[in-house]
Formats: C-alpha cells, structure tokens, sequence
C-alpha cells in the first residue's frame, strides 16, 4: 500500500499539467522573441487596484511559460520586463471566476527605456481548462428581476434546475419568477445530478451543513457584498469531492479608496400578469406570484490602513410577501367547517393566504495584508428570517398560532494565503455554518398548554373534510453545526504544476 501511495505521487508530480486547481482567477501565457523563440527568464507583473499587494510577480520558466495563480476579479495591467529587451504592458485585462485567462507576449531587443503598449481585447474563454464554470457578476445580479440569491440566479444557466425546496426529500415547486421565491434555501441538479453533489463555498472555504451529505444550508450570502457568483457545473477540479454543481462566492473586498453602492427595489401584484388557478368553488388561486416584496442591500468599504488592512460591509432588508395555495383566512366568528361552505357558496368573501417573509441580512469581511507575501482574509454572515404567523392561517390572521424565525443562520470564514516565491503557494481557511429554526407560539398561545385560548389557535387536522386551519406547532429544529478546515500547497511553473493538500468536516 505504501508502495503504490508513492508510485502515485511521483505520477501526479511528473504529469504536465497546465491547468492549475485553485480558488482564484489566473493569468498564463507564453512570452517569445520577435524570431518566435521562447524566451525564459522574463519577469511578469499583474497590478490591479482589487490586489491589496498592489502586484502579483512570476519569472518565465525554460519553455518561455508562466502562471500567477489566485488573483481577484477585476482588470489588470500585464508587464513583461527582461534586461535587453523593450518593456511590454499589456492592459485592461479582465478577470472573472476561477478561469484562467492566456495573455501571451512578443518581445523585441530595445532600449531599456522604452516601453511598448498592446491594445485590444483580451479574449477570456478558458483554453486550459476543462471545468465548466458560469460567472454571473454584480451587473447580471442586479439587473435581472430575481431574488437574487445563488438558488435564483442559477438556474438561468443551461442544464441547471431547482431539484429540491425545503428539507431534503421535499420536491421543489417554488421556481423564482420576479422574486418569488425569497431567501429559500433549495438545492441545485445541473443536467440531472444528485441532491448530495450540491456544494457552496465562499472564496474557496466550504460552506454547507452536516445533513445529507453535506448539501444542504440555509446560507443565503448578502448580494451587494458578494463581487461574483462562480458556478461550476461540469468537471469540477479534484478540490471538490462531489460532482457539483458547485457556488462559489467570491466577496468584495474593499479598497484604497472608500466607495459604496445601493441597490433597492419594490414590486406589488399589479407589477406582474395575472397568474391564477380554480379550486373547487373556492375564488382564483394566485399561483406562482407575489403579494408585493422589497429589497434595501447598501454596502461600503474602503481602507482602513491603506495598502494594509481593507473592509467591505453590506446590509440588506428585504421582505417577500406572497400567496400560499391552497391557503384562505375565514372570519373568526365561523368555524373552519362553516367558513369553508359559506365560502365554497360564495356568502363570504375568503382571501388567499399571505406568507410574510422578511429578512435582515449584514455582512463583513475585513482583509489584512500581514507582509508582502502573506494575506489574511476573514469573513462574517448572519441573518435573521422571520414569518410573523407560519404559512398564513385558514382562520383570522392574528390566531396563527407560530412565529417562525426560519431559519436564523450565521456562517464564518477565514483564510490565509502566503505567496512564498512566484513558484509556490501555500493556502489554509477555516469555515462555520450554524443554523436556528426556532419556531414559537405567538403570545397568548404559549401559555396554558391544553387551555381553551391554547386550543383554539393551535393548528387543526379535519380528517374527514381533508383540511388543515390555523398555523402549524411550535418546533426547535436545528441542522447540526459544521465546520470545515482546508489547507494545499500549489507548486507552479510555466509548464507544470502541483497541487496537494487536505479538506476536513466535522460537526454533531
């Protein structure tokens, strides 16, 4: 056994790879002199303003290649210097995801003084690798009418689908349409996968429960402090146990100067076409719409030393009132039995049920540039849902008979990476992820259990007639807490590189 554990490490370490299998965007290339000879030995910057460093650095190896690994998204200027040659830049090269990106260079003799600009796009299809991956950046987020969470904006990728709603095993019937759907947490299937191979992560850190798998979460990040959304659904590096599709949640960090940004918006039902189904001799059902919903999500950051330690913090309220099926409020003063006759009869006017959702969601991430080669990055979301009386209630709204906080979350990361030469990378993050689903009796129901007051507005199940009235019990359901633990050292040259290291989950 230990025999074939080496056989296989000297195979991995001997292959020549050239895609590298790691949590940042990069930039690879080929530098050649004006005869279309490589050229070795050629120092590569990549600056951005995104990079707290300021510059990320690699020499050309013996075959004229470089890589420079783990770089935020954003756009970069590429320099080529070597003594005797001309200086070339390369600009406006944009990064997104963790693709990498080929920007190659044409050297020629010149004085050490002069430098020459190349222009022009720089295409950003990922030749090197396989993976499949989807960026949907701030610009696509905001613009398009969802609830602009992972669930919601994924499924506008080819071959991705909502497979789940809820708890696991519970078929999905809750497709977003104009910001239906809320802060649910559901599960992804891309070109049919399993339930299990769902996974989130923020900037590469893991991010999930200990239920099924590892699936599941409630973690529904702040939209405005969140760069991109990187979705991998298709051969997914071997950082990643399952098959995906994988999210990846890619933060902002800040800046050397302070900058914010606002994003808000309000929908009722006459923003949309009528969507309605008949039930019975029960009035149209809206089907798949909303009651009206909002959305406040500032963010801000900037530096707090410069060039040293950056912040980037967002908060976001949002509420999500829609129609449940199935669901009408009686007048209080008939029984569920007589409500629903008067109702089927048309003596009465019965409203459709209103599930009240709301959500305060902050978020913070701070960024510490420890020394030229060491960066630590930590990373703090919580927030609190809340349904003022569960699923609505079949009788007077105000006898729901549950508060449900559904769930209350909060998840952490942290992450430190250190560039030890422009050939090696060292990585190690930690994450949590705790979830609360405290469901109470409103007041007055609460106490005495069993008495006339409790009874009343405790949820009922009428066998014979087949319905349900009022909200549903009080209940303490939590999912287990998780943490994760990560750490890989990456080995890069130009032509080859190596990536090894370990992934480590553990929870109740």
């Amino acid at each position: 056994m230990r025999g074939r554990w080496l056989l296989l490490s000297l195979l991995i370490m001997l292959s020549p790879l050239v895609a590298l299998a790691q949590e940042g965007a990069s930039i690879s290339g080929v530098v050649k002199d004006a005869q279309g000879s490589v050229v070795p030995g050629v120092t590569v910057e990549a600056a951005s303003p995104v990079l707290i460093e300021k510059v990320r650095t690699s020499v050309t190896d013996g075959t004229g290649r470089y890589v420079i690994p783990d770089l935020r998204p954003g756009t970069y200027t590429i320099t080529f210097t070597l003594t005797g040659f001309a200086t070339v830049r390369r600009e406006g090269i944009q990064l997104t995801g963790t693709g990498v990106t080929t920007v190659d260079a044409d050297m020629r003799v010149g004085a050490v003084t002069e430098t020459i600009t190349v222009s022009g796009e720089t295409p950003i299809v990922d030749v090197q690798t396989v993976r499949r991956q989807t960026v949907l950046d701030q610009e696509v987020v905001t613009a398009i009418p969802t609830s602009r969470n992972s669930f919601a904006v994924s499924v506008l990728i080819p071959g991705v689908s909502l497979a789940f709603s809820g708890t696991l095993g519970s078929p999905n019937n809750a497709q977003d349409v104009g910001g239906s759907l809320g802060p649910s947490t559901e599960s992804l299937s891309a070109h049919g996968s399993r339930l299990q191979d769902q996974r989130q992560a923020v900037n590469g850190v893991a991010l999930s429960t200990m239920i099924g798998g590892g699936w599941g979460g409630g973690a529904v990040p702040n939209a405005t402090g969140t760069s991109e959304f990187a979705i991998d659904t298709a051969a997914v590096d071997a950082a990643l146990a399952t098959g995906g599709p994988r999210v990846n949640f890619i933060p902002k960090d800040g800046g050397n100067r302070y900058s914010g940004t606002l994003y808000g918006s309000y929908a009722t039902e006459s923003f949309q076409s009528e969507t309605s189904v008949t039930k019975e001799n029960f009035p149209a059902i809206r089907a798949n719409t909303i009651d009206k919903n909002g959305d406040f999500n500032p963010g801000f950051g900037g530096p707090i030393v410069k060039d040293k330690v950056w912040f980037f913090g967002a908060f976001r309220r949002a509420h999500y009132d829609k129609p449940i099926a199935n669901t009408f409020v009686l007048p209080s003063n008939l029984s569920p039995t007589a409500g629903f006759a008067a109702c089927k009869a048309g003596a009465i006017s019965c409203d459709q049920g209103i599930s009240d959702e709301k959500m305060d969601n902050p978020v913070a991430r701070i960024t510490w540039q420890i020394s030229p080669r060491n960066k630590f990055a930590a990373y703090m979301d919580r927030a609190m849902r809340l349904r003022g009386h569960a699923m609505g209630s079949l009788t007077d709204p105000a006898t729901g008979s549950v508060v449900w906080h559904t769930p209350t979350f909060s998840t952490g990361s942290a992450k430190w990476t250190s560039t030890v030469s422009s050939k090696l990378l060292v990585e190690a993050g930690f994450s949590y992820n705790r979830e609360r689903y405290d469901n109470v009796y409103q007041d007055g129901l609460s106490k005495p259990y069993g008495s006339a007051a409790w009874y009343a507005g405790a949820r009922h199940n009428d066998t014979a007639q087949g319905t349900l009235w009022n909200a549903s019990s009080a209940q303490l359901g939590n999912y287990p807490d998780k943490y994760n633990a990560m750490t890989a050292v990456s080995y890069v040259t130009g032509s080859h590189n190596v990536k090894v290291g370990f992934q480590d989950a553990w929870g109740p």
